[in-house]
């Protein structure tokens, strides 16, 4: 590859990524003021801290494999499918764990919160924690286009879905994390087909 077509291939894959991380960054600058005026305060406290405590909980359970899987994958030789599953090996792991800590919170109301909305934390943990691993896996592969297209549709997804949920259904909380969820996993599927 010459000089030339490496700083357009670099070009074209950076202005891609680009648009991909604006869509999701415009989603959360423009739903705040959504969330703030639909949610009540003790919701708006739940949502940050389940989403808080899944982002921290990620990399831990699940060793920032999706760093690895994308590291592993760009080697030539490299067997992908063996890394593939190995990185869902370990989020497999980490969501039983994920379930273990919310049935012992079910059974002694350790923190009352988390047993109410408990289903949709692990499902929170899942889906974002799978679409971080495909996503890499992704990389890996040099999917860019399909990761950046992959991007706008689960940001397309979870704002259609959210200004549903929150606004003509009233479901609140619910209906943020269902939306949250199913942008996650659309995002994941329209990926794993990609990559296949």
């Amino acid at each position: 590859m010459s000089n030339k077509s490496g700083y357009k291939y670099l070009a074209k894959n950076v202005g891609l990524l680009t648009i991909s991380n604006f869509a999701t960054s415009f989603l959360g600058f423009f739903l705040i003021p959504l969330y703030t005026a639909v949610l009540t305060t003790a919701e708006y406290g739940i949502y940050d801290l389940i989403s808080n405590t899944v982002s921290l909980l990620i990399p831990i359970l699940t060793l920032n494999i999706s760093e690895s899987v994308m590291r592993f994958t760009l080697e030539k030789g490299a067997d992908k499918k063996c890394i593939l599953s190995t990185g869902l090996r370990i989020l497999s792991i980490g969501s039983a764990i994920i379930f273990l800590a919310l049935a012992v919170n079910s059974a002694f109301t350790i923190y009352a919160p988390l047993k109410e909305y408990g289903l949709f934390f692990w499902l929170i943990y899942v889906t974002s924690a799978l679409q971080q691993i495909i996503s890499c896996f992704a990389r890996g592969l040099d999917k860019i286009r399909a990761l950046a297209i992959s991007g706008i549709l689960g940001t397309a997804v979870h704002l259609v879905l959210n200004i549903l949920f929150l606004l003509p259904l009233r479901m609140g909380l619910t209906g943020y994390f269902v939306s949250y969820i199913l942008g996650q996993l659309v995002q994941a599927i329209y990926l794993g087909i990609e990559v296949k």
